[in-house]
């Protein structure tokens, strides 16, 4: 699985990217907490990997289609996943 959506250049948060080892690439994120939050992941003996901005979820609201994109997907060791919104 990769990541479906390229994070934009925003002057309202702070955007960014760091080398992920886990991941063997470059992370996007979104704002602070969002990197905070992937370091953390990086650092956890549990989690084997994880994906920003990773899937497309087709979704109805007020008889309008809309898009959903969650912040991350993470897979553990265990094999457990996943899906996660971080705010």
């Amino acid at each position: 699985m990769q990541k479906i959506r390229k994070i934009p250049i925003q002057s309202r948060s702070v955007a960014g990217s760091f080398f992920s080892i886990k991941n063997n690439r470059r992370v996007e994120f979104e704002s602070q907490l969002e990197k905070k939050i992937f370091l953390m992941l990086e650092y956890d003996e549990n989690v084997d990997k994880y994906i920003e901005q990773p899937i497309e979820i087709l979704g109805e609201v007020n008889n309008r289609k809309v898009i959903y994109i969650p912040d991350v997907y993470i897979i553990y060791k265990n094999g457990k996943e996943v899906i996660g919104e971080i705010k």
